[in-house]
């Protein structure tokens, strides 16, 4: 009884072995299979870290160029403002030059039209000279019959007091 309970418990034992000696055969077959697997893996890891490093170097390229444009650009934005205020200053200039010849012109006009009454005035003023001038030498004129005449009736009157 004793040594079929030890045969019993050997044929366990032995069936024990077994399953584990197939589980090792079956981890170990695994290992085989899984170990070109784990391999490719660990390649391919290294592969996509590789990947990483080089997307995140044109990543950091990439922004340093975009950085670069975007100064570039807010240079260009701000020539642009300065060239807008300029020409926005031009033509308030060209305005204000515009109203101070539109001023101008009307004092010219304003001028001009004194300068005609000025000649006019001084047409009439050569002409009533030229008739002073006419006047002076009838006046010249007559002062001298008045002289011949007053010396005529100054001989008269000495002669008929003769």
């Amino acid at each position: 009884a004793l040594l079929n309970e030890l045969n019993a418990e050997k044929e366990e034992l032995l069936s024990t072995l077994s399953k584990k000696q197939t589980e090792i055969d079956s981890n170990t077959s695994d290992e085989v299979i899984t170990e070109p697997l784990l391999s490719e893996a660990k390649r391919r890891i290294a592969e996509l870290e590789e990947a990483s490093k080089i997307a995140t170097n044109e990543i950091i390229a990439i922004t340093a160029e975009r950085k670069e444009l975007q100064s570039q650009l807010d240079d260009a934005s701000e020539k642009c403002k300065q060239a807008t205020k300029f020409v926005d200053d031009m033509k308030m200039e060209v305005d204000n030059f515009a109203a101070r010849n539109r001023a101008l012109e009307q004092d010219n006009k304003s001028l001009e039209q004194q300068f005609v009454e000025a000649s006019d005035k001084c047409k009439y003023a050569t002409e009533l000279e030229h008739e002073l001038k006419e006047k002076d030498g009838l006046l010249a004129t007559a002062y001298s019959d008045l002289e011949v005449l007053q010396k005529n009736v100054g001989e008269l009157n000495r002669n008929s007091d003769d």
